[in-house]
């Protein structure tokens, strides 16, 4: 546990006290008037020098990166004035900085920087909460869970969507799909028209924003994933997330609320005590309204409560311009106040209230860098304090006009690049997922095409048979309404024609047509042979006699008429 701050094994901090550290600090000041920020750089620098893993991970402002500035050396001479005055030398630290791989990188040589992707089995039930936007999607979000949870860990976000359409659209994939990681598809490639795709559309919307910065989820092993474990157990650097190439406000939060999870998940493996510094946190905690904000709030809340009694020691550090916007829950975490200079009456109206009217009466006559230190109380009703005097840091601090791109180009030349070939790389694995979604989506409308055509030609045989049955039932049905006589006319017909045609005849298939024995078709036209050779018809005769209206008109028109020689069989 993190329970005493004490002052760097080789600087004698005079001017600041040794006080005991009883919880997460909140340090509250008025803009360039409290001294806040150098607060928190210097308690981050006490702490480095215990050993402590310092990890920055929210700085809101969009161009200054304060945290970095401990990269370089102090110039201000004031500022060198005041570490002469301790008889301390200026110094630099090392820093690491990360920050969410878009397409809004610029293409210029900038600071070196750690650019990280998102594995899409990194999305938890909160982090789904808050991409939806509504916490109460329960239909939405069990649709993603389950289909995170049948994914492999070398899927990507194109293996999501492709699963997610055949989920939602009952396995009525097609090569639509293939837009997944197009801009130009507002749906990822789904088909979401229909009424029905209720679910299908409010995650496609939900997931949009990403689609839009070009920030596309990873598989579980893609090289640009953070490691967090090896983060927690470096505390030689400084580790400082920021969003300066962000332009979606939410994303941002979304990416707050992903490393704050994954460093509470993984904060058990640090061996050494954890400093978390979260600067104007009033940014982050603002009241919601059953939406992302409160997914947030609740979650954070939560996770910083817990922190502290994690692994070696965790302590969070946060920073507020305006307190009386803080809820009281978000202040309550924050269990060892700090408070500075502020003009603003709704603090002191809000911290008089809280703490005391001579506490709320000091703020305005404290000095930049003096700070009311609240300390624990043990008499009922009586809030017992301490004013403490922060010096200033061994290493630079931002100043107004100063740049840190700038300074950094200036300090360290040979750290600064153009990512134009990592982003290049990075979109050519894009593409290759989408071409594995195409070939895998070929595979599968090849397959479905293949099912269609067996079930139709089935369905048609089927149809063929049943005709062919019906055709057969009316026919015999017909028959069975005639009488034996008109059979018997009709089978002898059949066998003549037979006969003539081939020179024989197979008594079995037209006995089955016409529902009679074989054996009995058989004795009719023997029978019937025997007559016409007594008799010694003509053909012609023959078929009127038997009553062939159908026979062939060319043997009905013959003018001349031959007897028939009637073979026996």
């Amino acid at each position: 546990m993190i329970s005493k701050f004490a002052p760097e094994h080789d600087i004698n901090y005079t001017a600041f006290e040794k006080v005991g550290i009883e919880g997460h600090i909140i340090i509250a000041g008025g803009s360039g008037i409290s001294g806040k920020t150098m607060a928190v750089n210097f308690f981050a620098q006490q702490f480095k020098a215990l050993g402590c893993t310092i990890i920055s991970v929210l700085d809101m402002k969009k161009t200054k990166l304060e945290m970095g500035f401990v990269a370089f050396e102090p110039k201000n001479q004031k500022h060198t004035k005041r570490l002469e005055e301790f008889g301390l030398t200026p110094r630099k630290y090392e820093i690491k900085k990360y920050h969410l791989l878009n397409d809004n990188i610029p293409k210029t040589k900038i600071s070196e920087t750690n650019f990280f992707t998102i594995p899409i089995k990194h999305l938890d039930d909160t982090l789904i909460r808050f991409i939806l936007n509504n916490p109460d999607s329960e239909d939405s979000i069990d649709v993603i869970k389950s289909i995170i949870k049948k994914m492999k860990p070398s899927d990507s976000m194109g293996e999501f969507f492709y699963l997610l359409g055949k989920e939602v659209e009952r396995n009525k994939i097609n090569k639509k799909h293939t837009r997944i990681f197009s801009k130009k598809s507002e749906t990822f490639g789904l088909n979401i028209g229909q009424a029905e795709r209720f679910h299908l559309k409010t995650i496609a919307r939900a997931f949009a924003m990403f689609r839009n910065e070009g920030i596309v989820f990873t598989p579980l092993n893609y090289p640009l994933n953070l490691d967090f474990e090896k983060i927690l157990n470096d505390h030689h650097s400084y580790h400082i997330f920021f969003d300066s190439y962000l332009r979606d406000e939410k994303i941002k939060f979304f990416r707050i609320l992903y490393t704050i999870q994954r460093l509470n998940e993984e904060i058990s493996e640090s061996k050494k005590p954890v400093v978390i510094i979260l600067e104007e946190v009033t940014d982050v905690f603002r009241p919601g309204n059953n939406d992302w904000r409160d997914v947030l709030n609740r979650k954070l809340t939560a996770i910083i409560s817990n922190l502290r009694s994690q692994g070696n020691g965790v302590l969070v550090i946060g920073t507020t311009q305006v307190w009386n916007k803080l809820d009281k829950s978000v202040r309550d975490i924050f269990s060892q106040p700090m408070l500075g200079r502020t003009n603003s009456p709704g603090d002191k109206t809000m911290i008089a209230k809280i703490y005391g009217g001579e506490i709320g009466n000091r703020l305005s006559s404290l000095q930049t860098g003096q700070f009311i230190m609240i300390l624990p109380s043990k008499i009922p009703g009586k809030v017992p304090f301490k004013t403490v005097g922060i010096p200033v840091t061994r290493h630079s601090h931002p100043e107004p006009g100063m740049n840190f791109e700038k300074l950094w180009s200036k300090n360290y030349p040979k750290k600064v690049f153009t990512y134009k070939k990592m982003i290049s790389a990075f979109k050519k694995d894009t593409e290759e997922w989408a071409k594995n979604i195409n070939r895998r989506i070929t595979k599968e409308v090849e397959k479905r095409e293949k099912h269609i055509e067996l079930a139709r030609k089935k369905r048609e045989a089927e149809m063929e048979r049943k005709q062919k049955t019906e055709s057969q039932t009316m026919t015999l049905g017909s028959l069975a309404r005639q009488s034996k006589e008109e059979i018997k006319k009709l089978a002898i017909t059949e066998c003549l024609n037979q006969y003539e045609e081939k020179g024989d005849v197979v008594w079995r298939p037209i006995a089955l047509r016409l529902g009679v024995h074989p054996s009995t078709l058989k004795s009719w036209f023997t029978e019937y042979q025997k007559e016409i050779k007594l008799r010694g018809e003509s053909k012609k005769f023959i078929y009127e006699e038997i009553g062939d209206e159908e026979k062939d008109e060319k043997v009905q028109s013959e003018k001349e008429v031959e007897l028939v020689e009637i073979k026996e069989v």
